[in-house]
């Protein structure tokens, strides 16, 4: 007798009562499933989620990274501007702004009281080449410097603001004076209360103990030289830059005296008290 015929019988018995349950007939068995702990779950979401997971990791370290370095980033003690109006009268310029940084840091004190000096340089290449481009955005950096009132030491050369050099890039609003030399620079005399400089608008480097610490004695070019900038109420960067004019001048007159308060060759930074 076939299993099938077995099972319809035990099937009918099943039905009638007059057996309970049968041995022919297999009974569907549900097993309860294993009740998770709260540490299996997690391992089950990792498992399969686990591209995911590496991914956010990912973007969270860099993300943290760059947060880290925004916040520890060195503060400059001091900002200067080192601009052309021509490459041509300064040729491999850009090369020479660590060492100028680095020079520039000899004279510098720990203005934030940090333990670090570090002098930051901004070069800005203001000559009038083929590439608009190129010529609008430096121009727009160089005036956004001027209007920001951080960078009040300058290493420029006397055509920076004359001829093909001047404004005619920059649109000032009505109440905006037109930058000039004469105006937008210091007496250094006056500014630094040194009368063996009144009348001078610019010191040549080349007159300065300067260029030796940056290397630079034998290849500096003749038209760069020091400039403070003159600030006067209602100009726009007046109000914010009065610790940094502070900053400028005792930095120059350092320079202009021969007083290296930080006489070190060591690092890119110094360490204040080596």
């Amino acid at each position: 007798m076939s299993k099938e015929s077995d099972e319809k019988r035990e099937l009918l018995k099943l039905k009638q009562g007059i057996i309970s349950e049968s041995e022919v007939i297999e009974q569907d068995v549900h097993e309860q499933p294993e009740k998770q702990t709260v540490a299996k779950k997690i391992d089950n979401f990792f498992f399969r989620n686990k591209w995911f997971v590496a991914a956010g990791a990912f973007f969270a370290a860099v993300g943290f990274f760059l947060v880290y370095q925004a916040v520890t980033r060195e503060q400059p003690d001091l900002t200067v501007i080192l601009a052309v109006s021509d490459t041509s009268k300064a040729p491999g310029l850009y090369q020479k702004v660590n060492d100028i940084e680095l020079a520039l840091e000899k004279y510098c004190p720990d203005f934030d009281g940090n333990g670090y000096v570090h002098v930051a340089v901004y070069s800005i290449d203001l000559t009038k080449s083929g590439n608009m481009q190129y010529v609008q955005s430096n121009t727009a950096k160089f005036y956004g410097e001027i209007e920001r009132g951080v960078a009040e030491l300058y290493i420029c050369d006397a055509d920076l603001l004359t001829g093909e050099t001047s404004t005619e890039d920059y649109d000032p609003d009505e109440n905006t004076i037109a930058l000039t030399y004469e105006n937008m620079f210091s007496d250094i005399g006056k500014a630094l209360k040194m009368p063996e400089y009144n009348g001078k608008l610019r010191i040549d480097l080349k007159d300065t103990g300067f260029v030796y610490d940056a290397k630079w004695e034998n290849s500096c070019p003749d038209t760069l030289a020091f400039s403070v900038r003159r600030e006067e109420p209602g100009m726009v960067s007046y109000s914010k830059s009065e610790e940094y004019q502070k900053r400028a001048k005792e930095v120059l007159k350092n320079i202009l005296t021969g007083n290296k308060v930080n006489d070190t060759e060591v690092g890119s930074s110094t360490v204040q008290g080596e």
